[in-house]
């Protein structure tokens, strides 16, 4: 009896847990202006595979286990809305039309081509000009270009539809803002993901994991993920300070209950093999929170081999490697 009881316990313990784990979010879309419902609206959980779709009277329902990453709302005409603070409650969202911009068209002389401004966004934006993944609405993309400046910026009215043949993923993109400049960019956009390799062959799949992991291996997402994990030099990642001090891992991360903070002083310099990369923050000394699939606040930038990878290296929160990191040596050592 007493070892029934035991057993009652434990699952019952293990029912609970997973029950505060999970959480149901819930809500309605409405328009702000006129308060009537506004269905098909899209709902999801920034960077991952955990979203939906609000039905004809405006409601949405989401099961999910995460409480940190970004609840976002878009839907075509009107201004995207992101919700941080969603965990045990039920949402009202005012959505906001956008307002009709004028967008301006510089012809011209002085004046890029489309062609031009779509291959200099491709190579920005997508990370290359590469077969492989491919944007099927690129027409939604209008582009401002100053010649004086040798600025382009673009901007979508509809989310970007994105292929990613060698990852094997479908990304929607709601672009906020993209800014090229020769020695400057920055675009910021919320999206989610959709697996697309539906009647692959064996053969075909193990390439796209393989791809998968080629491209986690030295990443943001694998370098938060191992801040987290506290193994930095198991996964290949060696980091120094501004000084040059070699910082273990009880030097960079802030425990507290549940929750993982990073702690540096304005500036990282990481090495991962042959690759280098600076992390730095908006405010010196503030802790960064950071979650174990890899998700940061955003009030970082990243300088280096890790600023390179694009929209075409990026992978969902949910993602998983098939192989593990390699330990570093840092430098001075034998």
């Amino acid at each position: 009896m007493k070892v029934i009881y035991a057993a009652c316990l434990i699952i019952l313990s293990l029912l609970f847990t997973n029950a505060l784990q999970a959480q149901e979010i819930t809500g309605k879309i409405v328009d702000s202006a006129s308060g009537k419902p506004i269905p098909n609206a899209n709902i999801y959980l920034n960077g991952t595979y955990q979203g939906t779709s609000s039905d004809d009277e405006g409601n949405f329902k989401i099961h999910t286990s995460e409480s940190h990453i970004p609840l976002v709302i878009s839907y075509v005409g009107y201004q995207s809305q992101t919700i941080n603070d969603y965990a045990g409650k039920v949402l009202t969202v005012l959505l906001k039309r956008k307002e009709n911009i004028l967008h301006e068209v510089t012809i011209g002389f002085n004046a890029m081509s489309r062609d031009e401004e779509m291959r200099l966004f491709l190579r920005e934006f997508i990370g290359a000009v590469r077969r492989d993944c491919t944007i099927s609405n690129p027409d939604a993309i209008t582009f401002t270009y100053s010649k004086k400046a040798k600025q382009l910026k673009a901007t979508a009215d509809e989310p970007l539809i994105i292929y990613n043949k060698k990852l094997g993923y479908k990304i929607t993109y709601f672009l906020l803002t993209f800014d090229y400049l020769p020695m400057q960019l920055s675009f910021a956009g919320n999206y989610f993901f959709a697996e697309d390799t539906a009647g692959l062959k064996p053969a075909e799949m193990s390439a796209i994991l393989k791809a998968r992991d080629d491209v986690y291996v030295g990443s943001r997402m694998h370098f938060i993920r191992s801040v987290w994990a506290e193994n930095l030099i198991h996964e290949g990642f060696v980091v120094y300070d501004k000084f040059n001090n070699l910082l273990p891992d009880e030097k960079i991360v802030v425990t507290r209950g549940d929750e993982k903070f990073m702690r540096f002083y304005s500036y990282l310099r990481i090495y991962h093999g042959a690759y280098i990369s600076n992390l730095e923050q908006w405010t010196a000394g503030k802790e960064i929170f950071i979650a174990a699939n890899g998700y940061y606040e955003p009030n970082i930038f990243w300088n280096g081999d890790m600023a390179a990878q694009r929209v075409g290296d990026m992978l969902p929160f949910e993602f998983q490697p098939q192989k593990k990191g390699k330990k570093a040596i840092p430098a001075g050592s034998k």
